[in-house]
């Protein structure tokens, strides 16, 4: 698969993820849309009066799993960007050294 049809089917799978996330009641989200998003493909708010911004990831990978480097990627951008909290949404699965660093 050439670099731009994995660019699309990232970005259609950010925008399957974003839909679903509507439809599950957390709000309108913005979608960054761009290659370089700082660790976050978008934000939201968490709930209907608008008082949580909350960042989301998403990364449709088929085999390699989600590794300590892009988590710590991923709270930096959060952290950045001044969100209260996120989710890091994967078709794949966390190394066992992000499971064992995790809270």
């Amino acid at each position: 698969m050439n670099s731009n049809n994995v660019q699309q089917k990232d970005k259609v799978f950010e925008l399957l993820c974003l839909e679903l996330l509507r439809k599950m009641g957390y709000g309108e989200p913005f979608h960054n849309g761009k290659g370089s998003d700082k660790g976050i493909c978008s934000s939201l708010t968490s709930n209907n009066l608008g008082l949580k911004q909350i960042g989301f990831q998403c990364k449709c990978y088929k085999t390699r799993n989600i590794n300590v480097s892009e988590v710590t990627h991923f709270a930096f951008g959060l952290k950045s960007q001044r969100l209260k909290g996120g989710v890091f949404i994967t078709t794949t699965d966390f190394t066992s050294d992000v499971e064992r660093s995790s809270p």
